[in-house]
């Protein structure tokens, strides 16, 4: 009885590992292919557009990011063989291990804060978000009640939260300055992605 919920757990568990490593691992490579083509932010930019809320913005590195998928793949393989392991040490201290691992391979596969606009769509996070997914936007000025107050002076003076929706999630983009926030809603604009407006922000328009 032992020996087939062993089984039966090590088959589920590969089967799911398999399958996030994989995800993720086509979601990188699509992302990375997609930054030759990136336009926004430029490298003088990438200081005033950061992924919110962690305020964070990473310059890709094609050859960091290779290394990052190796690792990826290296805790893959480990996690395969701790599933084999059962068979030999029906031990729970492996389980204790797997969950370990797979973990660590959930957090490292999440560490990328990167934000690029292209002409396909949104990459955030690694993520490509196509043009068609994405339904809408809003733009928050940060005043004393925001999140984002007190994160620095520009941020409190000039700062703006852009929350994109997708037809999956939505995302935050902290922008920092009004030139910026005004370039990335034209770059929402062209691409026919409306913007959704409070009631005072509308009666102030009419």
């Amino acid at each position: 009885m032992n020996l087939l919920i062993n089984v039966l757990f090590s088959v589920m568990t590969g089967i799911f590992v398999v399958f996030y490593l994989g995800r993720k691992l086509r979601e990188r490579s699509v992302a990375l292919r997609e930054l030759n083509h990136a336009y926004y932010p430029s490298v003088e930019e990438s200081e005033e557009v950061s992924v919110a809320p962690n305020f964070a913005f990473e310059r890709v590195e094609t050859k960091r990011r290779n290394g990052v998928n190796v690792v990826m793949i290296v805790y893959g393989v480990l996690l395969v063989g701790l599933n084999i392991s059962m068979y030999i040490v029906d031990d729970a201290f492996v389980i204790y291990w797997q969950i370990l691992m797979f973990g660590g391979l959930m957090f490292i596969s999440q560490q990328d804060y990167s934000f690029y606009a292209t002409p396909r769509g949104l990459l955030y996070k690694l993520k490509l978000f196509k043009w068609d997914d994405i339904i809408a936007y809003e733009a928050h000025r940060v005043t004393e009640e925001h999140r984002f107050y007190g994160h620095n002076l520009t941020m409190n003076e000039q700062g703006s939260e852009v929350i994109v929706h997708t037809r999956k999630k939505q995302i935050s983009i902290a922008v920092k300055t009004q030139h910026s926030l005004r370039k990335l809603e034209k770059i929402l604009g062209d691409h026919g992605v409306e913007q959704i407006r409070s009631k005072e922000e509308t009666s102030q328009l009419s």
